[in-house]
């Protein structure tokens, strides 16, 4: 598991995994890796501003003129990824630096 308030972000090894993720501003943040065997996965906003996702290997643009993100979680907001799960990357950025991202995925290979 990454070390609390540590920005890495690998997941560990084993069939689900606990982690979190400092909020921040700038830059965007990598909130999961790519995983294949990847059957859950949910993040709960537990920072003070609002933390924009977007799935893939895109950038994370929400606080642009464009807006462009895939889900706004509003401070202490909870997601589940729908099904079919996506197995790709997942990134981050939020409007106000304090926090964290408290992510669980369950099926990392």
């Amino acid at each position: 598991m990454s070390t609390p308030g540590a920005f890495n972000t690998t997941a560990p090894s084993g069939s689900d995994s606990h982690w979190k993720v400092a909020g921040t501003t700038a830059p965007q943040l990598l909130l999961s890796s790519s995983r294949d065997a990847r059957s859950h996965a949910s993040i709960y906003n537990d920072a003070q501003g609002s933390l924009y996702i977007t799935f893939g290997g895109g950038a994370v643009n929400a606080l642009s003129v464009t807006g462009t993100f895939d889900v706004k979680l509003t401070s202490g907001s909870y997601y589940e990824l729908p099904k079919p799960i996506w197995t790709g990357e997942i990134w981050g950025i939020w409007d106000t630096a304090g926090g964290w991202a408290r992510i669980f995925s369950v099926g990392i290979d």
